[in-house]
């Protein structure tokens, strides 16, 4: 095959993938491909698309050829149908030899490392001229001859013969992005060289081995200060209180903005963007500016004002559009007083406009929120030259879109301060980046050439029998290596300037995402196939320099290439108990590996009370996603792994007495994982009180209240309550002892 996707023949083992159902697919092909077919499935390799997969029934799922020709075209490949397989094949494969060299490559611990250039016959009597610029502007300049370089391969199309030659990198390269530049007589060619850390080294003064923390979703957080949501200083509240309990992480779900008018959309993995952060989130209790706005300060005190916050707080789900509303007009009047200060030469503004010029798109975003208010709906409905990305300035709204570009300063300024204050106390912010964006965010706007016309998802499993369409468009893999992955640095370093934490969401899709093609169901969809090596790099590069770790959400049957490649550049895998869990009496739980975070759960999962009980199987089933066999045979299982739980738990000393309930429970399980060799231990506060309803269920939109519900308790009372600081002293003390060496051995791997 031309191409560097190389194989038709499916890697992975049986199993792997979602768990899997077969609609829309057929099951095995029983007779030999037609030549027409053999070119189609030739040029679906040739894209990265992956014909087919094994479900975690042992069945080959197999796409249709309709699905592959419309990922293909959603790919871009020059193919109206299956007759036009040849040309297309003859049209990649021209691509592909009249390009020098790739646009990207990898140079492993800056080791150098081997190149392919593709050099047209005539050239190979002129000699190679070789750049390597660092990131510094330093340049290091060399020569090569075709003629000593070793033959790969050599090919002849449309009568002109081309010779693939191996070209050797530099064998010491800094760490860092380089500039590589080829030219061979009036042949040029710019790549992206990314010399990166095989594994990520984090120095955290030994804690490293034994950390634990708390979970809760920002929003569900709420104390007697609270405007209606848990902003950035009840964040920063928790965290001091953890780090005094003795523990070192804080996580919570992304802090990305939403839409929260038209389209409403409240899901912190629905962003309006990854490069920007979510304003409601911001206190105007600690804002300079406060002490100069009489407006801002006589809203704040107003009786009126003070009412209504009360009512927002004791609503059971987070109010979002009246949050909002609310906090809008403190934000606005805070804004124009800073706007319309006396003197603009002071000290805060130099500080604001320092941080427009650091971050050149926020004007751009603000201007972009600001025309979605003034056109009434998400950006795919505007006029086509504001589709194009032609807005006015300000979004014609001058005063709202400083308000948005101010807003997106203070939240910057407020996270960074809770970083400082969790680096300052020795601890981590564990924040999370989500594996895409809606249609209609600010980021396909922007940047709409890098996302492809198909939408991700997963393939039908036991309990989405129907498959999960996502609705985030998939970025398109090579529009992304030829743009030298700026988009995914760039949320990377969104995140990484404050979480030395970050879970990285279906970290699978790193190295293929399931497609949907439009017009498609989700049980039509294909894996479509990123270069895992070079997207492995940047996330160790960038995890290296800033000192943070990368965990990889790499829940659910995963192939077992993902995994070594988390375990080999030392990324953290998760554990999650609910899903470890098995019906083995001697077994049922295996112990966490130390490369891990280990959990009773994550917030896609029911609360641990609620798995006991296993209400969500009930759940499930007044959804429609189970039918009433399938239902009773997912609670006859969970009820033979409950069983198989308190047998280990007791077995082993975790469960003392005759008491089986919720709270007795959770506690044998909070202190068997804090015991376990896991480098980490999140609990999600929630189960410490027996919480049965969950923060989300997947494959819901309407149907639940999904990310709006507040926790029970305020931080006051999280904090105070008894039960819930004997349980974080006893993790605390079980995490000691691992960290010196005298913890017990809780597994079952001996």
């Amino acid at each position: 095959m031309d191409t560097s996707f190389a194989g038709d023949r499916d890697p992975e083992p049986r199993g792997e993938g979602r768990q899997g159902q077969t609609r829309g697919y057929n099951v095995e092909m029983h007779e030999a491909p037609s030549l027409e077919m053999r070119r189609l499935y030739l040029l679906a390799r040739m894209h990265g698309v992956q014909r087919s997969y094994w479900s975690i029934l042992g069945e080959r799922i197999t796409a249709p050829p309709e699905t592959l020709l419309a990922t293909l075209q959603a790919l871009g490949a020059p193919i109206e149908g299956i007759g036009g397989a040849e040309a297309a094949i003859a049209a990649k494969r021209r691509d592909y030899w009249q390009r020098l060299c790739e646009p990207v490559h990898v140079s492993w611990d800056g080791q150098g490392g081997e190149i392919v250039l593709r050099i047209p016959a005539p050239l190979l009597d002129h000699p190679v001229r070789c750049q390597v610029i660092d990131e510094s502007g330093d340049v290091r300049t060399w020569e090569a001859f075709p003629g000593d370089l070793p033959v790969r391969r050599e090919v002849n199309l449309d009568g002109k013969r081309t010779s693939a030659r191996i070209l050797s990198l530099p064998e010491t390269l800094s760490l860092g992005y380089h500039g590589l530049r080829l030219e061979i007589g009036d042949c040029t060619a710019e790549s992206l060289l990314i010399a990166a850390p095989s594994r990520i080294s984090v120095r955290d003064g030994g804690r490293l081995s034994a950390e634990w923390g708390v979970f809760l979703p920002l929003y569900a957080l709420h104390s007697k200060r609270s405007l209606g949501i848990g902003d950035l200083t009840d964040f920063e509240d928790l965290l001091r209180w953890v780090v005094a309990m003795g523990g070192d992480t804080v996580g919570t779900l992304p802090l990305l903005p939403v839409f929260l008018d038209e389209p409403f959309q409240p899901s912190p993995y629905s962003a309006a963007s990854r490069l920007f952060w979510n304003e409601l989130y911001v206190d105007p209790a600690v804002v300079p500016e406060l002490q100069q706005s009489s407006e801002a300060q006589a809203l704040l005190s107003s009786n009126e004002f003070r009412q209504h916050v009360t009512e927002l707080n004791l609503a059971d789900r987070v109010p979002y559009r009246e949050v909002a509303a609310l906090r809008r007009n403190v934000m606005g009047a805070l804004a124009e007083s800073f706007f319309s200060a006396e003197t603009k030469q002071g000290e805060r503004h130099a500080q604001y406009h320092r941080f427009l010029a650091e971050h050149p798109r926020v004007e751009e975003y603000a201007a972009f929120r600001t025309t979605m208010e003034s056109e009434g709906g998400a950006w795919p409905t505007w006029p086509e030259h504001r589709r194009r990305g032609e807005l006015e300035q300000w979004g014609g709204n001058r005063n709202t879109a400083r308000m948005y570009a101010y807003g997106q300063w203070l939240a910057h300024e407020q996270l960074g301060r809770v970083a400082a204050t969790a680096e300052n106390l020795g601890a981590s912010l564990y924040l999370d980046l989500p594996i895409g964006v809606p249609y209609d965010s600010y980021d396909v706007w922007r940047h709409r050439e890098l996302f492809a016309g198909a939408s991700t998802g997963a393939p039908p499993d036991t309990f989405f029998i129907a498959g999960q369409d996502w609705g985030f468009p998939p970025l398109h893999p090579e529009t992304l290596r030829r743009q030298g992955y700026r988009y995914l640095i760039d949320s990377l370093r969104h995140h990484l300037q404050f979480a030395r934490r970050l879970r990285i969401d279906h970290i699978m899709g790193c190295s293929r995402l399931f497609w949907i093609p439009e017009s498609f169901d989700a049980p039509q969809g294909v894996y479509v196939r990123y270069r895992a090596e070079e997207i492995f790099a940047i996330l160790c590069l960038e995890a290296q320099r800033h000192g943070a770790m990368i965990i990889g959400e790499d829940l659910g049957t995963v192939p077992d290439r993902v995994r070594q490649t988390i375990g080999r550049h030392g990324m953290r895998r998760m554990y999650t108990l609910q899903t470890e869990l098995t019906e083995s009496y001697e077994r049922a739980l295996p112990e966490p590996l130390q490369q891990s975070l280990a959990s009773l759960n994550t917030h896609d999962m029911p609360p641990f009370a609620a798995f006991l009980e296993a209400t969500d199987i009930e759940d499930l089933q007044d959804l429609g996603h189970l039918d009433e066999d399938r239902a009773g045979h997912e609670r006859y299982q969970r009820g033979a792994r409950v069983q198989a739980l308190i047998h280990f738990l007791r077995s082993h000393g975790w469960l003392q007495g005759e008491s089986t309930d919720a709270a007795s429970l959770v506690s044998a399980c909070v202190s068997w994982l804090a015991a376990s060799p896991a480098s980490s231990v999140i609990v999600n506060l929630e189960d410490l009180w027996q919480e049965t309803l969950p923060q989300n269920v997947p494959g819901t939109t309407t149907e639940r209240a999904n990310w709006q519900r507040r926790a029970r308790y305020s931080l006051e009372e999280i904090m105070s309550d008894p039960a819930v600081r004997e349980m974080l002293e006893s993790v605390n003390e079980q995490r000691r002892l691992v960290r010196d060496g005298k913890g017990e051995i809780v597994g079952t791997n001996e």
